[in-house]
């Protein structure tokens, strides 16, 4: 019998200008204690974005989220318990939003990105992924992105400088 790879879905969430990553921090091995991503192995029929839904709804308390895929983590040795091939997406959710642990997190809380704990796992390679998609989806290099009709001048450019000061830097650092 073949044995096929499991697959990690992994969640990560943002919140608006200020922007704040959630996390869970593992309540089991490996890396119990340590932060990471909210996600978990999807179900047998289940479709990638609903069990990034559900592992999000059950890591962070978070639901209703609009989510996007961001990228694909294929790395033969990023986890240790197996081959895992892990689904990245983000959404953006309104400041009112509350993370508490669940399931199998111990705690669930927002980060600012340029302030995030030890990620466990390949989790840093992870947001910034998720950073450098974010800053090319929202134009930050381009004039006037579309996602920015539906600001206000002060939300885009709260928005812009957040990214330039997030985003930007970190790529020079590398």
């Amino acid at each position: 019998m073949v044995s096929l790879p499991r697959i990690l879905v992994t969640s990560q969430k943002w919140l608006g200008p200020g922007n704040v990553s959630v996390a869970s921090q593992r309540g089991r091995e490996p890396f119990k204690g340590r932060w990471v991503f909210p996600g978990g192995f999807m179900e047998i029929g289940e479709r990638l974005a609903d069990a990034a839904s559900r592992e999000l709804h059950e890591e962070t308390g978070l639901k209703d989220v609009m989510l996007e895929p961001f990228g694909v983590f294929d790395a033969p040795d990023r986890d240790p318990r197996g081959r895992v091939i892990s689904a990245g997406y983000i959404g953006l959710v309104c400041d009112k939003e509350v993370a508490a642990g669940g399931d199998d997190a111990a705690e669930a809380r927002w980060f600012p990105a340029s302030a995030m704990p030890d990620l466990a796992f390949d989790h840093e390679a992870v947001l910034e992924t998720a950073l450098e998609w974010l800053s090319a989806r929202l134009g930050v290099d381009t004039e006037e992105p579309a996602c920015f009709l539906t600001m206000t001048p002060e939300e885009r450019s709260a928005l812009r400088r957040w990214l330039a000061e997030t985003v930007r830097p970190r790529r020079t650092a590398s």
